[in-house]
């Protein structure tokens, strides 16, 4: 996957530069020679052919990037179906290629940002059973309280995941790392060649606005599906919504309004949702 997407381009791009350097001093003395050997008018005629041959070069290079592009999305793809049929199809798959597979998978489709990727992970490792809905809650109050992305959840679940069973914890937090991670990465990579293209074109653009769009409706969607699940209790340990106690509406209102209306720092935010939290602790109890 590494020599694929992007050893490989590097290499090739280092040696055309090589070439370059090597060919282009005879060329030029070839043509200084040849310009100097013919009329006046010829010479016109050589610094027109040698401007369109310069004004053909970038076409050129973006050809060859859209080639190299081309040629790098089959390995991509093969990799994405490799991984995916072997966690789902494989009836006795180790749990680690499962975790894997989960994690891999959740790194192709999302799109939207961090928030979006929580909803799916809670699929992919609660609905096993590998994670106790208890524990997700707990992890994603953690990694909030924090700062990186939200993908880094991927590495708490991942060490979860693997908890009881033969394997060592710390290898399912570097499966889920690399998981979670390596889509986007290896996406990134490859379309980069022909992103400079690609960007100039108006259908690519109005194509991605309609894209940033959806993806604001999936955060929406998100944090909808969180608001359902994010209150704790002895008695429902897989979490109840927000609403059912005005205390936790009153916290979510107040962290709207300090990062949005009074520009305080997330983490202010965050610590004053704690102290709130230990209020309510101490006047409930529970």
């Amino acid at each position: 996957m590494i020599w694929d997407g992007w050893l490989r381009q590097m290499i090739g791009k280092a040696l055309t530069r090589l070439r370059r350097r090597q060919t282009d001093p005879e060329r030029i003395v070839e043509e200084s020679n040849a310009t100097a050997s013919i009329p006046l008018e010829g010479q016109s005629q050589a610094t027109s052919a040698i401007q369109r041959r310069s004004a053909a070069a970038p076409s050129m290079m973006h050809a060859s990037e859209e080639g190299a592009a081309v040629q790098n999305a089959p390995p991509r793809d093969a990799t994405f179906i490799a991984v995916i049929v072997s966690g789902r199809v494989l009836h006795k798959s180790p749990l680690a290629l499962k975790l894997f597979a989960n994690m891999y998978l959740a790194g192709t489709i999302i799109f939207g940002g961090g928030p979006v990727v929580i909803p799916l992970l809670r699929e992919y490792v609660v609905q096993p059973g590998w994670v106790s809905p208890r524990d997700f809650l707990l992890g994603l109050a953690v990694i909030q309280a924090f700062p990186g992305p939200n993908f880094n959840f991927g590495t708490y679940l991942g060490a979860l995941a693997l908890l009881h069973s033969p394997h060592p914890t710390i290898l399912g937090a570097i499966l889920g790392y690399i998981g979670i991670f390596l889509p986007g990465i290896t996406l990134a990579v490859g379309v980069q060649s022909i992103w400079r293209i690609l960007r100039t074109k108006p259908a690519i653009v109005s194509l991605l606005r309609g894209i940033n769009a959806t993806a604001v409706g999936l955060i929406f969607t998100a944090v909808y599906r969180l608001w359902q699940i994010g209150y704790l209790t002895p008695d429902a340990s897989g979490g109840k919504s927000l609403a059912l106690e005005p205390w936790w509406v009153v916290v979510t209102a107040l962290a709207y309004a300090e990062t949005a209306w009074f520009g305080f720092p997330p983490a202010v935010a965050i610590l004053l949702g704690a102290v709130l939290g230990l209020c309510w602790y101490g006047a409930v109890g529970r």
